[in-house]
């Protein structure tokens, strides 16, 4: 679709008409009978019904055009055809929802809207033409909510029961308006009834094409596997994403884009779970745990319509939740297994970090340790480990008691005793903070704060109170596998604009958390791509409100699919935003290793290390092979091993 060359046919006439569906409008489901559906959820909600609505709603038109034998038909004429199923107050009722579905599941056509807008600002006559069975007061209702205002009327089949198609309703616009047809210019999709017709009567019109891709090329051979994924909800999810994008004014380019796009859904269905789970739990308390809970608790309060909630943004992270349960250990080894990861090797800094102390802090052994301070250890090195520090346990567990009595003064600020029902949110991962929160509140008589934990990404089995929205109790493997190539970018999206909470202080009588370095304080263009990362999560969030919220239920499968797609075969322009960014894993991380492929040729040993250090694993096959084509691969291979395994 060439705009310009549009622009010069609208500058040559002086009456332009649009078509409305798939032309000023875009509809949000990818068949016509999918808004039905929706109307039935709602429907059976609200009425507490079990009815086939759907089924009976594409019934019905198709009897209700044979009755009238090719005649136009228009909404009464279905609704007769209901009236041995439905009683008359729920015809009125199914009616007047489905008119609001349509409104609802509405988006307007940014390409087009701008040809209509260029159409108004050159003064010329704009008139609305479209072949529906909906009356003319919805179909303005539809174009008043997308913004599109200012024409002179709508002529819409159903009103006047002629159709476009058949060339009679361009015949009586012709007539009614005494308009030449040399004069008119019609814009429309489809060949019969916006292209044909028209030049029939000596009309103008420009044909649209319809055929923009939204979902990659090489996703399509996959995506479908997805367990517990809602192909009708997701084609809401995708189509809204891709048309109202469009709307925004930003680099197509911009990490914002992918924000809406990618991530937007991917949040949205988890707050919108948070939220259910938080009142069948009679949650009363939520702490988003910092860092992860940063860009959570904006959703959490953009979508919650409640008042019996209170959210506080809960300074805490591993080490400042694992250190003050450092009492009630006996050894060194005891305290670094509350850590459940480690790297594969460390020095006695990256210990003496864990453990919540420094050199200056040591009672003892200071100079043995310094002699021993550029040496690498592993976890087999323990023993070692141990000795080392052995005559410094009892400082260990004096600053774990001291920062026990900050950590229990700075919860009973937060959660007071008319709260009972605590919820603690961050992305899951191996539930180092959940466990020793728990062990510190049953250890300092804190057991009256039901805790629970709602996590994004993984659940802790051991008991009832820890779920997780990504991978339930039930630790669904398949899935983790599948996002494991592309998890960093779980983490990226949480990102706070703050550093690590490293210990608890206190300066008068308030307490107050001592951050370590924000990761990209002097980064400006890696903080500016996280910026408008979350940016464009939040609005979506609030623009996908009502109808995510009222419409869809929003499963895990069907919410992942879009990171899914955009992880697993991502476009040259998403690589080439994400390629040098920096992660901190331990360390400030490239996502993307990527060096001239005749190196690889020439050192094939750097193939297999790069890959290796790559954080985004497709993407770096993807940046190697300038293609996606191959990585479904991949997909392949994790489900055969998968059916092996298991």
């Amino acid at each position: 679709m060439d705009i310009n060359k549009i622009k010069m046919m609208i500058d040559s006439h002086g009456i332009i008409t649009f078509d409305v569906f798939d032309t000023l409008i875009k509809r949000l489901v990818n068949r016509p009978e999918d808004i039905f559906k929706f109307t039935e959820r709602n429907f059976n909600y609200s009425y507490n019904k079990q009815s086939d609505f759907q089924a009976n709603r594409i019934k019905a038109e198709r009897c209700a055009r044979e009755k009238l034998n090719g005649q136009e038909i228009c909404l009464n004429d279905i609704y007769d055809q209901l009236n041995n199923i439905y009683t008359e107050d729920e015809l009125k009722a199914l009616s007047l929802l489905e008119k609001k579905t349509e409104i609802e599941f509405s988006v307007g056509n940014y390409d087009i809207i701008s040809l209509f807008n260029y159409a108004k600002s050159r003064g010329k006559s704009i008139f609305i033409i479209s072949d529906m069975y909906l009356p003319e007061t919805a179909i303005g209702k539809i174009l008043e909510k997308n913004g599109i205002v200012g024409y002179q009327k709508i002529y819409v089949s159903s009103e006047y029961r002629k159709t476009k198609s058949s060339g009679e309703l361009f015949k009586l616009f012709i007539h009614e308006q005494k308009v030449l047809p040399q004069d008119v210019m019609h814009i429309g999709d489809n060949k019969l009834a916006d292209y044909k017709s028209p030049r029939k009567y000596g009309i103008s019109a420009c044909l649209i094409g319809n055929n923009e891709n939204l979902i990659p090329k090489f996703y399509s051979k996959i995506s479908a596997e997805i367990k517990n994924t809602d192909a009708m909800e997701y084609s809401v999810l995708n189509n809204y994403g891709a048309l109202k994008i469009k709307g925004y004014y930003f680099d197509s380019n911009s990490t914002f884009r992918i924000g809406y796009q990618v991530f937007g859904p991917l949040l949205f269905g988890y707050t919108k779970w948070l939220i259910d789970q938080c009142r069948d739990k009679n949650i009363d308390t939520i702490l988003f745990c910092s860092r992860d809970g940063y860009i959570l608790k904006k959703c959490f309060d953009s979508l919650y319509d409640g008042k019996n909630i209170r959210t506080f943004y809960f300074y805490g992270s591993r080490k400042a939740i694992v250190t003050p349960d450092f009492q009630y250990d006996n050894s060194v080894g005891d305290m670094l297994k509350r850590y459940k990861s480690m790297p594969l090797t460390f020095d006695l800094d990256f210990i003496l970090k864990k453990l919540g102390i420094s050199k200056k802090d040591l009672i003892s052994g200071a100079d043995i340790i310094n002699k021993n301070c550029d040496k690498k250890y592993s976890i087999k090195n323990l023993p070692d480990i141990e000795k080392l520090l052995a005559p410094n346990i009892f400082r260990i567990q004096q600053n774990s008691k001291e920062q026990a009595a900050f950590l229990l003064e700075y919860l009973d600020t937060l959660l007071t005793p008319n709260y009972h029902n605590v919820a603690l949110v961050d992305i899951g991962g191996n539930r180092t903070i959940e466990k020793n929160l728990r062990y510190f509140l049953k250890h300092n008589n804190r057991e009256k704060w039901n805790l629970y934990s709602f996590s994004l990404e993984m659940a802790d089995k051991e008991t009832s109170k820890s779920l997780a929205y990504l991978y339930a109790q039930n630790h669904d493997w398949y899935l983790y596998q599948l996002i494991m190539p592309f998890y960093y970018f779980m983490e990226i999206m949480l990102s706070a604009p703050h550093g690590s909470v490293k210990a608890y202080n206190k300066k008068g009588e308030v307490i107050y958390p001592q951050l370590g370095r924000y990761d990209y304080e002097n980064d400006p263009i890696n903080e500016s791509k996280l910026f408008n990362l979350q940016r464009g999560i939040l609005s979506f969030i609030n623009d996908f409100s009502y109808i995510g919220s009222n419409y869809m239920t929003l499963n895990n499968g069907t919410c992942i699919q879009k990171l899914f797609a955009f992880g697993m075969t991502p476009e040259k322009k998403d690589l080439d935003i994400w390629h040098s960014f920096k992660f901190n894993a331990d360390d400030l991380y490239p996502l993307i290793y990527k060096r001239k492929t005749i190196e690889y040729f020439i050192h094939p040993t750097t193939l297999f290390r790069d890959y290796q250090r790559s954080l985004w694993k497709s993407g770096f096959f993807s940046s190697l092979l300038h293609t996606s084509r191959f990585n479904h691969l991949i997909y392949k291979g994790i489900k055969l091993l998968h059916s092996i395994l298991f």
